[in-house]
């Protein structure tokens, strides 16, 4: 399915990331995760919360797209859990930070960075869709970032674009990826 995906984006450079090597990173990224310090801290807790569980009962890939004219980056994650009360366990988890944090600041190793995020209108064949914008000011510089995650079944399909420089051109683009790799997912 993530070469369904890489094939249909296809620039030069695009890599596809198999389970296995995205789980060797998960140690480094639960260590970068327990070393942040988030105000409020609820919002932390939300990030991590259940994602060893959760790890445990999924097969992920992703496919990351080199910059081009139009974003600094796009990413597609894939995920096929065993079971789809992990989709619902995710679904409230989001549900409930969307509500509580659409404003926080993370600090991590002396560096403050402050984020909103912002509900984004998105449709695709998912069962849920969910779509944010978050602007994060790091420095003096800010970065926005497109997130399309889309709900069905036992798989879920989540794309980010960093800093697009059309939004509603790269909702389309995510809203596309996401029902590829869906039907792809369930094996049409």
């Amino acid at each position: 399915m993530a070469k369904a995906i890489r094939q249909a984006g296809g620039p030069d450079g695009t890599k596809v990331l198999e389970d296995a090597e995205l789980r060797a990173s998960m140690p480094t990224i639960e260590q970068i995760l327990a070393g942040m310090k988030v105000k409020p801290a609820e919002c932390g807790s939300f990030a991590v919360a259940g994602a060893s569980e959760m790890m445990d009962r999924v097969t992920m890939a992703a496919v990351v797209f080199p910059p081009d004219a139009d974003d600094l980056s796009t990413s597609v994650n894939l995920g096929s859990y065993d079971s789809a009360d992990v989709i619902d366990q995710a679904l409230a988890q989001a549900d409930q930070g969307s509500t509580r944090c659409s404003e926080f600041t993370l600090s991590m190793q002396g560096q403050e960075v402050s984020a909103v995020v912002e509900p984004a209108k998105a449709d695709t064949s998912a069962t849920t869709t969910l779509a944010t914008v978050t602007n994060v000011e790091m420095m003096g510089q800010n970065m926005q970032t497109l997130t399309v995650t889309g709900y069905k079944g036992h798989s879920n399909v989540s794309v980010n674009i960093s800093n697009p420089t059309n939004l509603s051109k790269a909702v389309k683009e995510a809203e596309k990826y996401i029902d590829l790799a869906l039907l792809q997912m369930e094996g049409k």
